[in-house]
């Protein structure tokens, strides 16, 4: 195997990891949550860019009933993929092919969601305006685009260490595999730090990142810095780019983002409010959050979306609670808003955790019957908190700060 395509490393494969942003009931909660509706209810054709070793798009397909399709060039994600495919019998197809390869597909379908997580950032212009091209051609109207990017201001402080890393790895006298001239590249960094480096103190963002590199995981060191490509973007610029395949900005893929008020102060809360140009107040609040990685929704539609910034239906569904393991009875199950109401308050005093942050996990059970709401309002008046609802694949959880 070619130690890169294109400028993105293929040395090593990817760690083993699932992302729940992914997910179609995920994206269901997290676009309900701004108004948007899910694709027609059908088979789903879901379409993953860069899928790794397959893991979120295997167990989508196994759980997730449709037609499951996925792209990846690099051959060990391929194999892996496609074994986990075979156990489960998902019938997905996991591809090995470019993203130019990919759209010149003449069997390409049209799909209803296309997912590119870790991609976006890491892959070449060139790549970037390929998906665009996907996106305008097989994503059909009212789909969904769910994306991952290194977010600007914030991780455009690690630029200056991300291009030391490549350099020292495409240096003709670092020799070794990959992990060996990872290793090479953090301990050039590391003897800038003694040298007296300023960029990389202690107690700056590059390095305290360097600090991290310590123990993470090799593979994803390599994955996330040695690229040629990375790139890290305002938001804007991203939203711009999409908006040439037809896509707006819905919201983001991880619902604690979608409420302001339990990640800024309440003087920041004033100052978004005022900022009407959507791309603007987004672009905004990465400047209010420390380096991230932005995991976000985009629907294909043409006229704008209105409203959806302040709307949260999700509040309006019914939960069932479901107990800690110190409880005495591990699970509850509720018919009615009305009997998980009665139990709330008993939750709050019974849970054994800091005052500061209280915690239920409940699952949803389907009608909605305003038994979030109810909870909420028994939560937050038992506390003074403010409350939310927020998703992952298997569970809804409300907390309250």
């Amino acid at each position: 195997m070619d130690e890169e395509f294109e400028g993105y490393i293929t040395a090593a494969p990817y760690t083993h990891v699932y992302y729940p942003e992914s997910a179609p009931s995920h994206l269901q909660l997290a676009t309900l949550n701004r108004s948007v509706p899910f694709p027609p209810f059908r088979p789903l054709r879901y379409l993953e860019l860069g899928y790794g070793n397959g893991v979120s798009l295997n167990i989508h397909a196994a759980a997730s009933p449709g037609n499951y399709w996925g792209t990846d060039i690099n051959t060990a994600h391929a194999a892996t993929a496609n074994a986990l495919a075979a156990a489960s019998g998902s019938g997905l197809k996991a591809l090995t092919s470019s993203f130019e390869e990919l759209l010149e597909r003449p069997d390409l379908p049209q799909f209803d969601v296309i997912a590119a997580l870790g991609v976006w950032s890491w892959v070449s212009d060139a790549n970037r305006k390929t998906i665009v091209e996907l996106l305008r051609r097989h994503l059909v109207e009212g789909g969904l685009f769910c994306m991952s990017s290194i977010a600007m201001p914030g991780f455009g402080e690690l630029a200056p260490l991300q291009r030391l890393l490549r350099l020292n790895l495409k240096n003709d006298v670092t020799s070794g595999t990959i992990f060996e001239k990872l290793e090479s590249g953090i301990g050039l960094a590391k003897a800038l730090q003694k040298a007296g480096s300023q960029f990389l103190a202690e107690d700056s963002f590059a390095g305290r990142k360097l600090e991290t590199m310590k123990t993470a995981d090799r593979a994803y060191l390599v994955h996330e810095y040695l690229h040629e490509h990375w790139k890290p973007t305002l938001f804007a610029d991203t939203a711009s780019q999409l908006q040439a395949a037809g896509l707006r900005f819905v919201g983001s893929a991880k619902p604690l983002d979608q409420f302001d008020e339990l990640n800024f102060r309440p003087e920041a809360l004033d100052l978004l409010a005022s900022v009407d140009d959507p791309w603007l107040r987004e672009t905004a609040r990465d400047f209010l959050r420390s380096g991230h990685v932005r995991h976000d929704i985009y629907v294909k539609r043409n006229e704008p979306l209105q409203g959806q910034a302040f709307s949260r239906p999700a509040l309006d569904l019914e939960f069932v609670p479901e107990f800690l393991a110190s409880m005495p009875d591990r699970y509850l199950i509720a018919s009615s808003a009305q009997a998980i109401v009665a139990h709330a308050g008993a939750v709050l005093q019974t849970l054994k955790v800091p005052a500061a942050l209280r915690f239920i996990k409940i699952r949803a059970v389907g009608a909605a019957l305003n038994g979030a709401r109810q909870i909420v309002n028994v939560i937050h008046e038992g506390s003074g908190r403010t409350v939310l609802v927020s998703a992952s694949d298997v569970a809804v959880e409300v907390v309250a700060y």
